[in-house]
């Protein structure tokens, strides 16, 4: 049995902050984190991801959204902005849950400004409103991990 298996089976009926906490270990301390090529932004499927054992943001947070999903979790891909110390910034994926309620953010990082998030079908705004735009059109490279992981890759 793998350790992924393991992992998978150890979230069943534990209360879902638990299941948080344990997804975002997992994902956090078994996948190095490695920054992509100026210029290349390829999404891994969580599949890939475990496989190289490397990823960067998107790829983490790709994990743990499927797995939070999967656990019964209403979760979603949060894209936004990191303010660099330069007065730059650069695209950021993190991951929100919600649990009675109450909106946790996963694999955030300081100065992260929320811009849009997207589950499997919608994208909402920054205030969680329903956009009726196409996923396929905003965010290519997600319709396109989520077709690959849809296909069981």
């Amino acid at each position: 049995m793998s350790s992924y298996t393991r992992y998978q089976e150890s979230l069943e009926g534990l209360p879902d902050l638990e299941k948080v906490e344990l997804v975002n270990l997992f994902w956090t301390y078994s996948i190095d984190y490695l920054r992509e090529a100026e210029g290349k932004d390829h999404w891994q499927t969580p599949k890939e991801t475990l496989s190289l054992g490397t990823g960067d943001c998107e790829d983490k947070a790709t994990g743990i959204f499927v797995d939070l999903v999967d656990a019964g979790l209403k979760a979603r891909l949060i894209y936004g902005l990191v303010a660099l110390y330069d007065g730059g910034s650069e695209g950021h994926i993190a991951v929100s849950v919600e649990i009675e309620g109450k909106k946790h953010v996963i694999n955030d990082v300081h100065g992260f400004a929320e811009i849009m998030s997207m589950d499997w079908d919608n994208l909402y705004n920054a205030s969680g409103v329903v956009c009726n735009l196409s996923i396929d059109t905003v965010l290519p490279r997600w319709a396109e991990c989520k077709r690959r992981i849809e296909n069981g890759e």
